[in-house]
């Protein structure tokens, strides 16, 4: 049984409207607040997490293994991350990163 792949190049096109709405009597500003209040402590939080990890990391020294009275608290994971070198990538196949590049337009807000 012979099978054969044929390789669509698709496109996604996104039309931006520049329509302004006015919020006034809504409760925008309260949601903005709430918004940029959520941001900051997310990034507060990240900043602890990083500064907790570091000082477990430096207790840890050269070992992998944290323990208090034998038992064991924490210890290091080791995970192999993989990714693909896209400028490499374009500079030896260009043909291949254009047909295999697929772009995901999204939306975010943005403060002002």
């Amino acid at each position: 049984m012979a099978s054969t792949v044929k390789t669509v190049k698709t496109e996604t096109i996104i039309e931006v409207a520049n329509d302004v709405v006015d919020v006034t009597g809504t409760d925008a500003l309260e949601a903005l607040e709430q918004f940029k209040a959520a941001k900051a402590a997310i990034k507060a939080l990240e900043d602890q997490k990083a500064e907790a990890e570091a000082r477990l990391r430096e207790l840890l020294g050269h070992a992998e293994i944290a323990e208090m009275n034998g038992q064991v608290l924490y210890k290091l994971a080791h995970s192999t991350n993989s990714k693909i070198d896209r400028k490499l990538l374009g500079e030896l196949y260009p043909e291949a990163l254009e047909q295999t590049t697929v772009k995901t337009p999204y939306t975010f807000i943005k403060t002002v």
